[in-house]
């Protein structure tokens, strides 16, 4: 039986900041207060609760005693698991229009694009989806890294 988490966006700080200093762009002459908030995002079921912070680098979290956890592999194998099945959902959902290439060119009056408005390339998408259990890690690898620092196995 899959397990439903709840999830809760915590707000723990603010950084009062101009826009300039917040995006990697040149600086606007006009440039006005942007200030940026900070959260915490706790994902709760009836058996588990995980807290993720990823409010931090990696540098960071490791002078604080905060390494990456286990909850890193977790949300990596979800995340993906996700992302797979969602395209999956929509090229079941279209069938065969998914195969329609995306057109290269605006479609004019005198063409159309057979198919469900926004089918087309959903089978791309679909394969292109099939990767993110590998990048990042393999999700057997993340198996592992959970067994280890959750189970200690």
């Amino acid at each position: 039986m899959t397990e439903t988490y709840r999830l809760y966006a915590i707000k723990y700080g603010t950084h009062a900041r101009t826009a300039a200093r917040n995006f990697m762009q040149p600086p606007d002459p006009h440039d006005a207060p942007y200030p940026i908030d900070y959260y915490v995002w706790a994902c709760v079921s009836d058996n588990h609760t995980v807290v993720v912070d990823t409010g931090f680098t990696r540098d960071a979290a490791e002078s604080r005693g905060r390494g990456p956890g286990p909850e890193a592999s977790i949300l990596k194998i979800k995340g993906t698991e996700i992302q797979q099945r969602i395209t999956e959902l929509a090229v079941e959902a279209v069938g065969n229009y998914a195969l329609v290439e995306a057109p290269r060119l605006e479609v004019t009056g005198n063409e159309f694009v057979p198919g469900p408005e926004g089918s087309q390339g959903l089978a791309q998408d679909y394969f292109n989806m099939r990767k993110t259990s590998i990048y990042g890690g393999s999700n057997e690898i993340q198996h592992n890294i959970i067994a280890k620092m959750v189970l200690g196995l």
